[in-house]
């Protein structure tokens, strides 16, 4: 399917509203993705906790990686990745390039990584530089901390940005894929712009499963039980055989299937409530009516489920299921991990 421009301009519309609030729906569940990715490909880095996902190591990509983060939102794998390196005082990693579509989500990114670096340079070099404005970059003055760079980009041609091809040591896709307008051609712009190296990869993800759903189930049947919820686009991409053969199609020769279960958590009731009715409402906002989408009520209604039903939505962390509002609560998400090359390493 061809991209047309009003399919784009709702995209970057979408997510330019939604910046904002994020990291709120979902940000500690792709972080602890992220952190997963790191793992599985660069071995300097791998934490002494990880394994505990019973997922295949993958083969690492080559020390000095130059990284691509596609659909990179508000930063969530660029900024693990660096802060990784500074953590083990790694040389894994050159450079990161991270883009997205939207705006809004590139000034955050570009903010964050500004305040990462005025903290990271000092503990690192002993001095500070200025910091990181969108579409610029810093340089790190030793080999421990990555040049990053931000733009505004489509994620499915990168041509002039980057003419030439196998650029990139390792490409990440951190669930951004099943929002192309044309999967096909974003997964071919990866393809293009993977290095041939054996160990370079390609890594998209997309959720299995999201604890967030039979919530949503529970809040319309409450509040707007004649109320359709938009779902189709995850619902489709749970199946994980289709993002394998999105990578396949592309002219990836080896894909790697794996699974891993993440948290997305909050500090008591009152805040995962909140955060799961941001989730919510960007899935009804075309359907439900201005009250059914308000967002105290929303939240009153979701914190009374969540109260009533935690144990049968909510998971434990630190041996809490929310009897304390400085206490961590969650749900459970289940992502897939492909990670795609070119050749068998």
């Amino acid at each position: 399917m061809s991209s047309s421009s009003s399919d784009i301009s709702s995209l970057i519309a979408s997510f330019d509203n939604e910046a904002g609030t994020y990291d709120t729906r979902l940000g500690t569940a792709t972080r602890s993705v992220s952190d997963e990715i790191i793992d599985m490909l660069f071995p300097s880095l791998r934490r002494s906790t990880s394994g505990t996902q019973s997922h295949t190591l993958a083969a690492g990509v080559r020390s000095r990686a130059k990284v691509l983060d596609v659909a990179c939102g508000t930063g969530s794998f660029s900024l693990t990745l660096v802060a990784r390196c500074v953590d083990v005082a790694s040389s894994a990693v050159e450079s990161i390039f991270a883009s997205d579509i939207a705006p809004g989500m590139v000034k955050l990114t570009s903010a964050a990584v500004r305040d990462r670096h005025q903290r990271d340079t000092p503990l690192l070099y002993g001095k500070a530089e200025n910091g990181l404005s969108a579409g610029q970059s810093y340089a790190g003055d030793g080999p421990l901390l990555p040049r990053v760079s931000t733009a505004v980009c489509d994620g499915q041609d990168f041509t002039q940005l980057f003419p030439s091809s196998r650029v990139f040591d390792l490409i990440v896709n951190n669930f951004g894929i099943f929002f192309f307008p044309d999967v096909a051609r974003g997964a071919a712009e990866m393809y293009r712009l993977l290095s041939d190296d054996p160990a370079a990869a390609a890594v998209a993800t997309c959720w299995r499963y999201m604890g967030s759903w039979p919530i949503f189930l529970e809040i319309q049947r409450r509040i707007a039980p004649k109320r359709p919820i938009e779902g189709r686009t995850l619902q489709k991409w749970k199946d994980g055989t289709i993002l394998e053969a999105t990578l396949k199609d592309a002219g990836f020769a080896h894909v790697v299937l794996e699974q891993t279960k993440v948290v997305q958590w909050a500090y008591g009731i009152t805040a995962l409530s909140r955060s799961i009715v941001e989730l919510l409402r960007g899935q009804v906002a075309l359907t439900w009516t201005p009250e059914e989408m308000d967002a105290d009520r929303l939240a009153r209604v979701t914190e009374e489920i969540l109260k009533e039903k935690k144990d049968d939505y909510l998971v434990e962390i630190d041996g809490d299921k929310g009897g304390s509002e400085d206490m961590k609560i969650g749900y459970e998400l289940i992502a897939w991990i492909a990670i795609a090359r070119k050749n068998i390493p």
